[in-house]
């Protein structure tokens, strides 16, 4: 099955920061074009905060079965023109008569506002 959507996965290098931790380099992340995946709307929530109007919005990330997807719990993707990032663990799940990848789910994470 070939699935509709194509992502941008983002991965940003580590670099020390100037207070010597390491750190994200999301200016200088590296991307790789990912073809043939879902893209399914999960959940939509608006959090009550004095002062801030909020929209925070989950969508899952699946591949075609049998397709592993190299992703990262660190990793972030731009698609539908925003970037999202990884919520949790990416989910490899498993054939149990092979033990191979059947898919990949990972959670995405987008805050507004």
């Amino acid at each position: 099955m070939k699935y509709p959507e194509t992502v941008v996965r983002l991965r940003a290098p580590l670099v020390v920061d100037r207070y010597g931790h390491q750190a994200s380099d999301w200016g200088n992340a590296a991307e790789l074009t990912v073809e043939n995946v879902q893209v399914q709307p999960s959940s939509s929530v608006e959090p009550v905060e004095a002062g801030r109007t909020a929209v925070i919005t989950h969508m899952r990330l699946l591949t075609p079965i049998g397709t592993d997807l190299d992703a990262l719990s660190t990793d972030r993707f731009r698609w539908a023109g925003a970037v999202w990032s990884v919520d949790g663990e990416v989910a490899r799940h498993k054939s149990p008569s092979t033990g191979a990848v059947h898919h990949v789910e990972v959670m995405l994470k987008r805050v507004a506002g």
